[in-house]
Protein backbone atom coordinates (compact mmCIF):
# COMPACT_ATOMS: atom_id res chain seq x y z
CA UNK A 1 0.00 0.00 0.00
CA UNK A 2 1.54 3.56 -0.98
CA UNK A 3 0.22 6.47 1.02
CA UNK A 4 0.67 10.33 0.09
CA UNK A 5 -0.25 12.51 2.95
CA UNK A 6 -1.01 16.23 2.75
CA UNK A 7 -2.44 18.54 5.88
CA UNK A 8 -3.22 22.52 6.00
CA UNK A 9 -3.57 24.00 9.12
CA UNK A 10 -2.11 27.29 10.66
CA UNK A 11 1.28 26.74 13.77
CA UNK A 12 3.15 29.52 15.35
CA UNK A 13 6.41 29.17 15.13
CA UNK A 14 6.87 24.83 15.86
CA UNK A 15 5.86 23.04 12.42
CA UNK A 16 7.02 20.62 14.12
CA UNK A 17 4.32 20.01 16.15
CA UNK A 18 2.51 18.54 12.99
CA UNK A 19 4.75 15.64 12.22
CA UNK A 20 5.43 13.04 14.99
CA UNK A 21 7.82 10.08 14.49
CA UNK A 22 4.97 6.89 14.05
CA UNK A 23 6.45 3.41 15.58
CA UNK A 24 5.29 0.00 15.92
CA UNK A 25 4.33 -1.38 19.86
CA UNK A 26 5.34 -4.80 18.34
CA UNK A 27 4.42 -7.33 16.64
CA UNK A 28 1.79 -8.82 18.44
CA UNK A 29 0.14 -5.55 19.23
CA UNK A 30 1.02 -3.55 16.14
CA UNK A 31 -0.63 -0.46 17.93
CA UNK A 32 0.77 2.74 16.78
CA UNK A 33 3.16 4.92 19.08
CA UNK A 34 2.51 8.63 17.73
CA UNK A 35 5.46 10.97 19.74
CA UNK A 36 7.41 12.71 20.96
CA UNK A 37 6.76 15.47 19.23
CA UNK A 38 9.70 16.50 17.05
CA UNK A 39 10.94 19.73 15.38
CA UNK A 40 11.43 19.92 11.82
CA UNK A 41 11.62 23.59 10.70
CA UNK A 42 15.44 22.98 12.51
CA UNK A 43 16.04 26.67 11.30
CA UNK A 44 13.05 28.52 11.24
CA UNK A 45 13.78 30.36 14.70
CA UNK A 46 10.09 31.43 16.28
CA UNK A 47 8.54 32.72 12.97
CA UNK A 48 5.06 31.89 12.03
CA UNK A 49 4.36 28.43 9.80
CA UNK A 50 1.32 27.97 8.68
CA UNK A 51 -0.26 25.56 5.62
CA UNK A 52 1.50 22.37 5.97
CA UNK A 53 2.50 19.57 3.87
CA UNK A 54 3.58 16.02 4.33
CA UNK A 55 4.39 13.52 1.77
CA UNK A 56 5.93 9.73 2.07
CA UNK A 57 5.40 6.30 -0.17
CA UNK A 58 5.54 2.97 1.41
CA UNK A 59 8.18 2.07 -1.50
CA UNK A 60 10.72 4.44 0.48
CA UNK A 61 9.33 4.33 4.18
CA UNK A 62 12.49 6.28 5.66
CA UNK A 63 12.10 9.17 3.06
CA UNK A 64 9.30 11.75 4.30
CA UNK A 65 9.23 15.52 2.93
CA UNK A 66 6.92 18.29 4.34
CA UNK A 67 6.50 22.01 3.63
CA UNK A 68 4.85 24.98 4.64
CA UNK A 69 4.18 28.84 4.28
CA UNK A 70 7.63 29.76 6.08
CA UNK A 71 7.94 33.62 7.36
CA UNK A 72 11.63 34.02 8.71
CA UNK A 73 12.83 36.37 5.96
CA UNK A 74 11.27 39.21 7.68
CA UNK A 75 7.90 41.07 7.64
CA UNK A 76 6.20 41.19 4.46
CA UNK A 77 7.64 38.30 3.37
CA UNK A 78 6.46 34.61 2.48
CA UNK A 79 8.24 31.86 1.48
CA UNK A 80 8.02 27.89 1.18
CA UNK A 81 10.05 25.94 3.80
CA UNK A 82 10.37 22.40 2.79
CA UNK A 83 12.23 19.78 5.53
CA UNK A 84 13.77 16.18 4.40
CA UNK A 85 13.72 13.27 6.04
CA UNK A 86 15.71 10.20 5.45
CA UNK A 87 15.38 8.31 8.85
CA UNK A 88 11.38 8.05 8.86
CA UNK A 89 10.78 11.27 10.45
CA UNK A 90 13.81 11.12 13.18
CA UNK A 91 15.64 14.29 12.10
CA UNK A 92 15.19 16.61 9.46
CA UNK A 93 17.18 19.20 7.58
CA UNK A 94 15.07 22.09 6.11
CA UNK A 95 15.18 25.39 3.66
CA UNK A 96 13.68 27.97 1.58
CA UNK A 97 12.41 26.45 -1.92
CA UNK A 98 12.89 29.61 -3.98
CA UNK A 99 11.57 29.92 -7.40
CA UNK A 100 14.15 31.10 -10.44
CA UNK A 101 15.21 34.73 -10.17
CA UNK A 102 13.63 36.06 -12.48
CA UNK A 103 10.23 34.69 -11.18
CA UNK A 104 10.76 35.51 -6.97
CA UNK A 105 8.96 37.73 -5.09
CA UNK A 106 7.88 38.73 -1.64
CA UNK A 107 5.02 36.47 -1.34
CA UNK A 108 5.98 33.32 -2.01
CA UNK A 109 3.49 30.25 -0.42
CA UNK A 110 1.41 27.97 -0.84
CA UNK A 111 3.43 25.26 -0.74
CA UNK A 112 2.79 21.63 -2.00
CA UNK A 113 4.55 18.01 -1.86
CA UNK A 114 3.98 14.89 -3.18
CA UNK A 115 6.36 11.13 -3.79
CA UNK A 116 5.79 8.68 -6.76
CA UNK A 117 4.43 5.65 -5.27
CA UNK A 118 5.67 4.03 -8.41
CA UNK A 119 9.65 5.26 -8.05
CA UNK A 120 10.25 7.74 -4.76
CA UNK A 121 10.46 10.36 -6.81
CA UNK A 122 9.66 13.62 -4.53
CA UNK A 123 8.64 17.36 -5.52
CA UNK A 124 7.87 20.06 -3.26
CA UNK A 125 6.90 23.31 -4.86
CA UNK A 126 4.43 26.49 -4.58
CA UNK A 127 3.25 29.63 -6.03
CA UNK A 128 5.00 33.16 -6.09
CA UNK A 129 2.56 35.87 -6.30
CA UNK A 130 3.35 38.79 -8.49
CA UNK A 131 2.98 39.49 -11.80
CA UNK A 132 5.60 37.70 -13.41
CA UNK A 133 5.55 34.72 -11.00
CA UNK A 134 3.69 31.76 -11.06
CA UNK A 135 3.71 28.14 -10.26
CA UNK A 136 7.27 25.88 -8.95
CA UNK A 137 8.14 22.76 -8.80
CA UNK A 138 11.30 20.87 -8.09
CA UNK A 139 12.41 17.41 -7.59
CA UNK A 140 14.16 15.11 -5.51
CA UNK A 141 15.57 11.71 -6.99
CA UNK A 142 15.08 8.36 -4.11
CA UNK A 143 18.13 8.66 -1.64
CA UNK A 144 19.00 12.42 -2.75
CA UNK A 145 19.44 14.03 0.70
CA UNK A 146 18.95 17.46 -1.71
CA UNK A 147 16.36 19.03 -4.29
CA UNK A 148 17.38 20.23 -7.74
CA UNK A 149 17.06 24.00 -8.19
CA UNK A 150 13.04 24.74 -9.22
CA UNK A 151 11.87 25.20 -12.58
CA UNK A 152 8.83 27.19 -13.70
CA UNK A 153 5.67 24.88 -14.23
CA UNK A 154 3.52 27.75 -15.17
CA UNK A 155 4.34 31.86 -15.51
CA UNK A 156 1.42 33.72 -15.03
CA UNK A 157 -0.36 36.12 -12.44
CA UNK A 158 -3.52 35.14 -10.59
CA UNK A 159 -2.01 31.60 -9.70
CA UNK A 160 -3.57 30.03 -6.46
CA UNK A 161 -3.52 27.30 -3.93
CA UNK A 162 -2.16 24.49 -5.67
CA UNK A 163 -1.39 20.97 -4.40
CA UNK A 164 0.15 17.50 -6.58
CA UNK A 165 -0.17 13.96 -7.52
CA UNK A 166 1.77 11.57 -9.04
CA UNK A 167 1.77 7.74 -10.43
CA UNK A 168 1.61 5.88 -13.35
CA UNK A 169 0.69 6.94 -16.37
CA UNK A 170 -3.22 5.55 -17.43
CA UNK A 171 -1.21 4.28 -21.22
CA UNK A 172 2.10 2.98 -19.64
CA UNK A 173 2.57 1.19 -16.13
CA UNK A 174 6.29 2.50 -16.22
CA UNK A 175 6.18 6.04 -16.50
CA UNK A 176 5.22 8.29 -14.54
CA UNK A 177 3.14 11.35 -14.44
CA UNK A 178 3.01 14.37 -12.32
CA UNK A 179 0.30 16.95 -11.81
CA UNK A 180 -0.36 20.14 -10.35
CA UNK A 181 -4.10 21.36 -9.42
CA UNK A 182 -4.17 25.21 -8.38
CA UNK A 183 -6.83 27.39 -9.62
CA UNK A 184 -6.45 27.83 -13.17
CA UNK A 185 -6.19 24.51 -14.19
CA UNK A 186 -4.30 21.00 -14.23
CA UNK A 187 -0.63 21.19 -14.75
CA UNK A 188 0.45 17.97 -16.35
CA UNK A 189 4.41 17.10 -16.65
CA UNK A 190 5.58 13.14 -18.48
CA UNK A 191 9.21 13.47 -18.17
CA UNK A 192 9.42 13.73 -14.26
CA UNK A 193 8.68 17.60 -13.35
CA UNK A 194 10.59 19.57 -16.00
CA UNK A 195 8.28 20.19 -18.58
CA UNK A 196 5.04 21.03 -18.03
CA UNK A 197 1.91 21.20 -19.98
CA UNK A 198 -0.66 24.33 -20.45
CA UNK A 199 -3.28 24.20 -17.55
CA UNK A 200 -6.02 21.90 -18.71
CA UNK A 201 -9.45 23.21 -17.17
CA UNK A 202 -11.26 21.29 -14.54
CA UNK A 203 -14.22 23.02 -13.71
CA UNK A 204 -14.89 26.50 -12.23
CA UNK A 205 -13.85 26.43 -8.43
CA UNK A 206 -11.16 26.60 -5.79
CA UNK A 207 -9.13 24.36 -3.64
CA UNK A 208 -8.14 21.76 -6.26
CA UNK A 209 -6.92 18.48 -5.06
CA UNK A 210 -5.39 15.76 -7.24
CA UNK A 211 -5.07 11.99 -6.91
CA UNK A 212 -3.92 9.10 -9.34
CA UNK A 213 -5.51 5.70 -8.97
CA UNK A 214 -3.57 2.59 -9.32
CA UNK A 215 -4.63 2.23 -13.21
CA UNK A 216 -3.61 6.19 -13.64
CA UNK A 217 -7.02 7.28 -13.19
CA UNK A 218 -6.47 10.96 -12.27
CA UNK A 219 -9.36 12.39 -9.59
CA UNK A 220 -10.15 15.96 -8.05
CA UNK A 221 -11.95 17.69 -5.70
CA UNK A 222 -12.53 20.75 -5.12
CA UNK A 223 -15.12 23.30 -3.84
CA UNK A 224 -17.35 24.96 -6.87
CA UNK A 225 -17.46 28.91 -4.49
CA UNK A 226 -21.05 28.30 -4.00
CA UNK A 227 -23.06 25.22 -2.11
CA UNK A 228 -21.18 22.08 -3.10
CA UNK A 229 -18.31 20.06 -3.27
CA UNK A 230 -17.43 18.41 -6.85
CA UNK A 231 -15.31 15.03 -8.02
CA UNK A 232 -13.76 15.57 -10.81
CA UNK A 233 -12.21 12.38 -12.80
CA UNK A 234 -10.34 11.40 -15.73
CA UNK A 235 -9.58 7.94 -17.39
CA UNK A 236 -7.35 9.84 -20.10
CA UNK A 237 -4.21 11.06 -18.16
CA UNK A 238 -5.93 14.01 -17.07
CA UNK A 239 -7.22 15.66 -20.28
CA UNK A 240 -10.73 15.59 -20.19
CA UNK A 241 -12.97 15.25 -16.95
CA UNK A 242 -16.54 14.12 -15.72
CA UNK A 243 -17.66 15.81 -12.99
CA UNK A 244 -20.05 14.73 -10.27
CA UNK A 245 -21.31 16.48 -7.20
CA UNK A 246 -20.38 14.51 -4.13
CA UNK A 247 -21.86 17.32 -1.42
CA UNK A 248 -24.35 19.70 -1.51
CA UNK A 249 -23.54 21.51 1.22
CA UNK A 250 -20.21 21.10 3.88
CA UNK A 251 -19.92 24.19 5.49
CA UNK A 252 -19.02 26.10 2.49
CA UNK A 253 -19.75 29.91 3.71
CA UNK A 254 -17.69 32.62 2.48
CA UNK A 255 -13.73 32.11 4.20
CA UNK A 256 -14.13 35.72 5.75
CA UNK A 257 -17.37 34.99 7.38
CA UNK A 258 -17.66 32.00 8.57
CA UNK A 259 -20.14 30.69 11.14
CA UNK A 260 -17.62 29.98 13.93
CA UNK A 261 -16.20 32.38 16.45
CA UNK A 262 -12.88 33.86 15.83
CA UNK A 263 -11.17 35.83 13.48
CA UNK A 264 -9.28 33.25 11.09
CA UNK A 265 -9.84 32.66 7.45
CA UNK A 266 -11.74 29.33 6.64
CA UNK A 267 -11.94 28.37 3.53
CA UNK A 268 -13.57 25.13 2.80
CA UNK A 269 -11.00 22.46 1.74
CA UNK A 270 -12.01 18.69 0.93
CA UNK A 271 -9.40 15.73 1.93
CA UNK A 272 -9.13 12.56 -0.79
CA UNK A 273 -7.99 9.30 -0.52
CA UNK A 274 -7.87 6.57 -3.52
CA UNK A 275 -7.65 2.99 -2.83
CA UNK A 276 -4.05 2.25 -3.93
CA UNK A 277 -4.99 -1.55 -5.21
CA UNK A 278 -8.47 -0.74 -7.01
CA UNK A 279 -7.84 2.82 -7.42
Amino acid sequence: MSRSVSNSFGLRGVLGLAVAGVLLAGVASAQPLVGPQIRIDTDGGTFAANETTLSSTDLYPSEVVAGWNDYRDGPGTVRVGVALSLDGGRTWNDFLLRPPPPYRAYVEGDPMTVVDPRTGTAWAGGIAFAGNGGVFVARKDPGSDTFQPAVMARVTGGADKGWMAAGRAHDDPDTTRVYTAYNQGMLISTDMGSTWSPPQYIGYGGRYLPRVGSSGQVYVTYWDWGNGVMLARSFNGGLHYETIRIATRMHVWNMYNPPTPGTFRLPFMVYLAVDPNSG
